[in-house]
């Protein structure tokens, strides 16, 4: 079967993460979670070199007892991130390191944006067939229209989310270093850069309202799935009760525990007790027009 990819573009905190589960579910999608090109370049700045991971990957190989183990006595620690979030998609490392030497092989270099996609493209797809799905996508930071030249039959969507509850979440969750207003700002771009996106691509593109997949999630499915070609499937629904390979390698993921209590609305409007004044009137003094029912 010839199937097109599904890509999320991602806003840190906007519930995507949720979003991607449920795809996961579908017994025809294969997602995978924030393999990004940002963590192919070398702590110092510079593009990692393929031949140099495969020879990293198999000097610490002899000493480690098990993935964790070889992951952590790395040296370079984008790579260490790359690899721990690789895992979250179901990968071990050496079906890592296959997909790397078959690059080598075909003399692709990290050096260009071309060469990182076709690596982490590769590792998607590794997913869906290890686990007999047709279908494959995952979270995404790339740039829309280079991923959309690449496949121009794929699916985007972003979730958005109230910038407010955003922020609240930064603010209680993680180690996100933003303001008020460098989050409403980001936030604001993201958006805007994904409908203009759409508006001159015409790709198959699609806005998810967190506070309304959170609430009527079969309706918001059921179009997400349509748009993909497929069917929706109710065990979408009941992604806290299944065997996700998010759940089985978290790698100290932000939402996996989150995740696992099942769909619930508790994190709409936390904004609300959680805000103080001077960051919402920041917040909305900059994204305001964008946030729905203020």
């Amino acid at each position: 079967m010839n199937s097109s990819p599904v890509f999320l573009k991602a806003i840190p905190r906007s519930g995507g993460t949720l979003f991607v589960t449920m795809l996961d579910v579908h017994p025809e999608i294969a997602m995978s979670y924030e393999i990004y090109e940002d963590r192919l370049y070398s702590d110092t700045g510079a593009p990692l070199l393929v031949d140099d991971i495969i020879i990293l990957l198999e000097e610490t190989r002899q000493s480690a007892r098990d993935d964790v183990q070889w992951i952590k006595r790395l040296s370079e620690n984008n790579l260490r991130v790359f690899l721990f979030r690789a895992r979250r998609g179901g990968l071990a490392v050496t079906e890592i390191m296959d997909e790397l030497k078959s690059l080598a092989k075909n003399n692709v270099s990290f050096d260009t944006s071309t060469g990182r996609l076709d690596f982490i493209d590769a590792l998607m797809k590794r997913k869906m067939h290890k686990e007999g799905k047709n279908y494959w996508g995952g979270k995404t930071q790339a740039d829309l229209y280079e991923l959309h030249k690449r496949h121009p039959d794929a699916c985007f969507f972003i979730m958005v989310r109230d910038i407010r509850d955003v922020f609240a979440s930064m603010c209680n969750t993680g180690s996100f270093a933003f303001t008020a207003e460098e989050a409403a700002a980001l936030w604001k771009k993201r958006i805007l850069d994904f409908r203009e996106f759409v508006s001159r691509c015409k790709p198959k593109g699609m806005e998810i309202c967190y506070q309304e997949l959170v609430s009527k999630p079969e309706t918001v499915l059921s179009k997400a799935c349509q748009l993909i070609g497929l069917e929706y499937n109710s065990d979408m629904l009941s992604y806290h009760k299944k065997n996700l390979t998010l759940f089985q390698n978290p790698h100290g993921h932000l939402s996996s525990e989150q995740l696992k209590e099942g769909l619930n609305t508790q994190s709409v409007g936390r904004w609300k007790k959680d805000l103080e004044d001077r960051d919402l009137d920041s917040i909305m003094a900059i994204a305001g027009e964008l946030v729905d029912g203020r």
